[in-house]
């Protein structure tokens, strides 16, 4: 969930709670890959929103991220 900061490693409860809590205006950094150049995506569930902040440098890059969510939920 926050790879950077190591919630999921090192505050398991914290990163429990936050995996079933209601999230609003949340920043996801994408787990890089040499075929996907979405670096970072903005959601917010309340508004319906999804956003990407910077350019992706190959057409249907974000369509990807797009359907990687949805077939997640």
């Amino acid at each position: 969930m926050d790879e950077e900061r190591g919630i999921k490693a090192f505050n398991q409860p914290l990163y429990t709670a936050l995996s079933t809590a209601t999230l609003f205006n949340t920043f996801f950094k994408v787990a890089a890959t040499e075929n996907l150049s979405v670096s970072v995506l903005r959601i917010e569930p309340s508004e319906g929103l999804i956003a990407f902040p910077r350019y992706s440098e190959h057409v249907g890059d974000t369509d990807v991220v797009v359907q990687k969510i949805l077939t997640l939920n």
